[in-house]
């Protein structure tokens, strides 16, 4: 009787200290929602999509690199975050590229509606077209994660993006972009 009651008391305490670790564990861990939506098969994690950062995006040396930062930054909006996403990539674009931005977003702007729309866009690769000391040019794939109505209730799908740099006074700098 009494290994009994060790194995029992042991056990107890066994039990109390993985709940108190446990307790302790989820108190620390940043909150992370993830989101399994079976009726489309695809697995998502829900993010802020209205939360694109505002800092000055900073000046990549090679071109492959302003790419994929430009890329992100260009796919990433939701019709919340009054497209601010597009201010910051001027920073990394051209002027005409700057003037087709401006196009775009008194066009999104003018069009925003009341709905939450979202997209967070990720660079998979990578592939050089063509490449020169003055102009250089990539195609990206990219996965995208649409939200209509909420952050929540994401899709996921894949999409090509080719764009074109032009090295300005030793600065690379995309000159345009077009999704395929």
């Amino acid at each position: 009787m009494e290994r009994r009651h060790k194995i029992e008391i042991g056990a107890a305490i066994f039990i109390i200290l993985a709940l108190v670790l446990l307790i302790l564990w989820l108190l620390r861990a940043p909150a992370q929602n993830t989101v399994i939506d079976n009726g489309s098969a695809d697995i998502t994690e829900e993010t802020d999509l209205t939360d694109v950062t505002t800092n000055d995006v900073p000046q990549p040396a090679d071109p492959d690199t302003v790419s994929r930062v430009f890329v992100e930054r260009l796919g990433s909006f939701s019709n919340q975050g009054d497209f601010e996403n597009l201010e910051v990539i001027k920073d990394i674009s051209t002027q005409s590229l700057k003037n087709k931005l401006d196009a775009i977003i008194a066009d999104a702007l003018r069009e925003k509606e009341g709905a939450y729309y979202g997209v967070s866009t990720y660079v998979i690769s990578i592939k050089e077209l063509t490449s020169s000391d003055t102009e250089a040019s990539y195609n990206i794939t990219t996965q995208r994660q649409e939200a209509i109505g909420s952050p929540g209730n994401a899709t996921v799908k894949y999409q090509d993006i080719v764009v074109y740099l032009t090295n300005i006074s030793e600065e690379w700098l995309v000159n345009d972009f077009t999704w395929k």
